[in-house]
């Protein structure tokens, strides 16, 4: 098991410092290359899956399907930043 948490914060570690690269117009920038999506879009893709295991441990539940997909972190650089570091907190 702490192999598992070490890895998830390693990976969470990952996201800080990428979006520390980028600025608001490189992170909501859609590219074709992927469908037409944006950093910011898989950025909160990410979030939406770590905040359902989350949301799980208190329930015993985990379902990917009732993510909240909160648009503010698709679309705001800071708050994507922010919410990587909370997920980071808690793990």
């Amino acid at each position: 098991m702490i192999t598992l948490i070490r890895s998830n914060c390693a990976v969470l570690k990952q996201g800080i410092d990428l979006l520390a690269q980028h600025s608001q117009e490189t992170y909501t920038k859609a590219d074709p290359r992927v469908f037409g999506s944006s950093i910011g879009a898989h950025a909160r893709h990410v979030l939406d899956h770590y905040g359902s295991v989350i949301r799980g441990l208190d329930t015993g539940v985990v379902d990917y399907d009732a993510r909240e997909r909160s648009t503010s972190v698709e679309k705001d650089l800071e708050a994507g930043r922010a919410e990587f570091e909370k997920v980071f907190g808690v793990i």
